[in-house]
């Protein structure tokens, strides 16, 4: 893949798994390319295939906001920043890049501006990312190994100011210390919904214990009120009987003195 800038001619070659960027060519800044240069060398760009199963190893996004304020409707110059919030946001993982020392050192005037602006807000995240290092300038019986420098993590961002600052890594989680907090929360919630569950399972089995107790009860209060109309029944009889013993005992009497008053 084939990228033009106003100053450089960058040449990136994607092989495998590994990017590789060759040595470009630095132009002078007080020449500019006309159109049908650039039209020539256009023809080399080439798009990267669509291929959704692979994950980009480089993302750029760029934010341009308008600011509301009184200034809006008046514009002092062409390039009035004061008016817009810019942020440039770009992450680069898992690319392995091989390049020449004087191609670092061409770095410095590609970024070097002709008409001085404000500086632009920016956020890098670089993971994963494998750089060797090679010493073209020197000798050409000299040899030197190359410098290999690997990057894990790394977080650098630039104000509006110009400060360039490396933050921690741990800035890759910004909401890190509120992910744990709701992980704590989470667990906790979990743990008192099991509690409550237990309770819940315990009363459950309480009241279908409650429940056959009631019926036992409800059984043995209808066998006592049987036994009880039972009871009642048996007290007539006797009651009945009694009165019958007392007839025939009362009638023999009778009987008996009828009896010694006729002899």
């Amino acid at each position: 893949m084939t990228f033009y800038y106003p100053t450089i001619l960058l040449h990136y070659y994607f092989e495998e798994n590994s990017v590789i960027l060759c040595c470009f060519l630095p132009f002078s800044k007080k020449h500019y390319y006309s159109q049908n240069k650039f039209n020539t060398r256009s023809r080399g760009w080439t798009e990267v295939c669509d291929q959704p199963s692979l994950k980009p190893k480089i993302k750029i996004r760029k934010e341009h906001d308008v600011v509301n304020t009184p200034e809006a409707d008046t514009w002092t110059s062409i390039r009035n920043h004061s008016l817009f919030n810019d942020m440039l946001t770009a992450a680069l993982a898992n690319i392995d890049l091989t390049l020449n020392a004087s191609t670092l050192a061409s770095f410095a005037e590609f970024f070097v501006d002709d008409i001085a602006s404000p500086p632009l807000p920016l956020k890098v995240e670089l993971e994963k990312i494998a750089i060797s290092l090679v010493d073209d300038k020197t000798e050409s019986n000299a040899v030197n190994s190359p410098v290999n420098l690997n990057i894990s993590r790394l977080y650098i961002s630039r104000s509006k100011d110009g400060i360039v600052n490396i933050d921690p890594s741990n800035l890759s989680t910004p909401n890190a210390s509120s992910i744990n907090q709701e992980t704590v929360d989470l667990k906790q919630e979990n743990e008192q919904l099991r509690r409550r569950l237990a309770a819940t399972e315990r009363l459950t089995e309480e009241n279908h214990r409650l429940r056959k107790c009631e019926e036992e009860a409800q059984e043995l209060r209808s066998c006592l009120n049987d036994a009880q109309d039972t009871l009642t029944n048996l007290l007539h009889e006797k009651e009945s009987l009694l009165e019958i013993i007392r007839n025939f005992q009362n009638n023999k009497s009778d009987r008996k003195q009828q009896s010694s008053g006729k002899r």
